[in-house]
This record gives C-alpha cells, sequence and structure tokens, in this order.
C-alpha cells in the first residue's frame, strides 16, 4: 500500500510537471521514468475486480462518465464527483484538505492509476474501486447525501433509468413513495436511519443494489 502511494504520488506530480516543462527539455532520465509508468505498458489483467462484471462494459463507462460530472450527485445539488477530482488537475483539487458540502479532514487523492490498487483511501479502508466511489456520496463533508435520493435520481431522470435498465436491468418501483419514502441528507441522520428502518427489507435491498451499482459504473468510468 505504501509503495504504491508512493508511486501514485510520483506520478501526480510528474503529470504536473510535465504540463509546464517543454517535452524537449525532458532528461533522457524523466523520459524512461515516464515511460515506464505509463498506464498503457500495464498488464489490463492485473488486479481485476471480480467484484464488478461491468467494469469493462463501454455502457457503464459512459453511464459512469455522466455521473462522476453530475451535481446532481449531492444533497446540495452543487457538488459532483469531478468538484474535488479535476481532470485539469490529475483528477485532485490542489487543496490541502478538501472542500465540497463541508470540509473534509483529507485531502482527495489522484485517480491516476487507481484501478491498479488492491486498497482504497489514504488508510486503505476499502477494498474495491466501487465501494470506494459510494462512501463520498454519503458522507456529510463531501457530497451529503443518501442512498434513496441517488437511487431515486436514477429512477427519475428518462436518460439516466434507460441507460441503467440496459446494464443492470429493470429497476424498482422508486416512484412508489409509500414503499421508497423520501430521505434528506446524509444518510446516517437518526431521522434518516428511522425512515430506513421503517421500510420493508426488500425494499432496503431494492434501494443497496441500485447504489451499489450507481457505485460500479462510477468505477468503470475510473477504470
Amino acid at each position: 500500500m505504501c509503495a504504491f502511494l508512493i508511486s501514485l504520488s510520483l506520478i501526480t506530480g510528474l503529470y504536473l510537471y510535465f504540463k509546464v516543462v517543454p517535452v524537449s527539455d525532458w532528461s533522457a532520465q524523466e523520459r524512461s521514468d515516464i515511460q515506464n509508468m505509463m498506464m498503457d505498458s500495464l498488464d489490463d489483467a492485473f488486479l481485476p475486480d471480480t467484484t464488478n462484471v461491468v467494469s469493462d462494459n463501454p455502457a457503464a463507462q459512459e453511464l459512469g462518465h455522466r455521473l462522476f460530472f453530475d451535481r446532481r450527485l449531492s444533497a446540495s445539488g452543487k457538488v459532483a464527483c469531478a468538484s474535488c477530482h479535476k481532470p485539469d488537475l490529475a483528477f485532485t483539487d490542489g487543496l490541502k484538505t478538501s472542500v465540497a458540502t463541508g470540509v473534509s479532514k483529507r485531502n482527495a487523492p489522484s485517480l491516476i492509476g487507481s484501478t491498479y490498487s488492491p486498497w482504497f483511501y489514504w488508510d486503505g479502508r476499502k477494498d474495491s474501486l466501487w465501494s470506494q466511489a459510494l462512501s463520498p456520496l454519503e458522507d456529510p463533508a463531501e457530497h451529503s447525501g443518501n442512498r434513496s435520493l441517488y437511487s431515486k435520481l436514477i429512477h427519475s431522470d428518462e436518460l439516466y433509468k434507460k441507460s441503467y435498465e440496459e446494464i443492470f436491468g429493470i429497476m424498482p418501483a422508486l416512484n412508489d413513495s409509500r414503499r421508497f419514502p423520501r430521505m434528506e441528507g446524509p444518510f446516517i441522520t437518526q431521522e434518516n436511519q428511522k425512515i430506513w428502518n421503517s421500510m420493508q427489507s426488500e425494499d432496503r435491498t431494492a434501494i443497496n443494489e441500485v447504489f451499489s451499482n450507481i457505485g460500479k459504473a462510477l468505477a468503470a468510468y475510473q477504470k
């Protein structure tokens, strides 16, 4: 894990450095270093995620791409994944501690090469790219929403719903407010937990499946 983070930091630093230094000024050693760390030099079969069967599905990658830049994936409607993982900053935000709906305790690591890591977050507390992608969505300091909110967004957006069902199958009837009541704010609030626990077990499972598939689409794009 430590070796991976060091390599990832080096890749990010080289990326930012070479954006401003003309190619003609690169040394032979710098050219060799960057060539050895090119993503296309790595084996696509390296560390495959057997828990995400859609990681190489172009339709899932496209859905994940749209979701990654969609600010509606937040309680405020102002924060997207790309808010803290900016493509023009090597998918970081350049800040000491990231700012979204609140202020994070840590900075946003680069997503470059993330698919080749066996662990995610700076402390390695997630073991798949798709499960990592879900945590910020419900974090009060990041997207500050909940799985019901995001699942209902997919269901209510005609384009999202069509894409989702072509990839993952028919969605549950999330517009049925008796089975799937509206939840506001972070998932972990006392009120949301009360609403969640009042739902039927099979309906909670249905929401969890949609939420998990959102993460898998995001991971497919990041890969």
